[in-house]
């Protein structure tokens, strides 16, 4: 599942999953792990929670008598644990830690069939020291609302946008003279850009 560890590349997460990084790196009874979400590499929730568990796992020197035993039976059965061997298993590996910090960056890129993002969010709610953070579109909002959950909205000014926009103009050389040297046609490429980008 290593496509699921990718660098995250919303900003607001990879700050503040560096932050933690930081932070606790050298703590050993705290774990902090994360899942991008990208639409065009969809997973299952057992991928997912399979993941958050390498990630917690990869802290310990010492496996638990549970990993190891999950891992001989379904070695030897040539399977893979299901999803609610691996909450399971998730929450007891949780409890020996002191905190969890979980980062679910674009929840919205995730699968809507099946329920992925429920299904996932149901089995981590079940772990009562985990502390999540999730970003996503507004949309995920209607997720959310079937949780406990407190929600930011962070939009992007358009005059920021624009500022952004046209620093990227007037530094790549990848861009066609026409779009750097005509500020007419420049003009309008970053206004529409602006407008299509929605605060985001």
């Amino acid at each position: 599942m290593s496509r699921l560890l990718k660098p995250i590349p919303d900003k607001i997460s990879s700050i503040v999953f560096e932050g933690l990084r930081k932070t606790f790196d050298d703590v050993d009874d705290v774990a902090i792990a994360c899942v991008y979400f990208n639409y065009r590499e969809p997973a299952t929730p057992p991928e997912i929670l399979a993941n958050l568990l390498k990630q917690v796992l990869k802290r310990n020197n010492i496996l638990s008598k549970d990993i190891r035993a999950s891992y001989a039976s379904h070695r030897q059965r040539n399977t893979r644990p299901h999803l609610t061997e691996l909450s399971t298993l998730l929450a007891s590996e949780y409890s020996r830690l002191t905190s969890c910090f979980l980062v679910l960056d674009a929840l919205d890129e995730c699968a809507t069939d099946n329920n992925v993002g429920f299904k996932i969010l149901s089995e981590l709610q079940k772990i009562s020291n985990s502390r999540l953070m999730i970003t996503g579109r507004p949309h995920v909002e209607t997720l959310l609302s079937k949780f406990t959950s407190t929600t930011l909205e962070i939009r992007a000014r358009d005059e920021d946008i624009r500022r952004s926009l046209e620093t990227q103009v007037d530094e790549s050389y990848n861009l066609l003279d026409c779009v750097r040297n005509d500020e007419t046609f420049r003009r309008s490429v970053i206004d529409t850009i602006t407008t299509k980008a929605k605060g985001m």
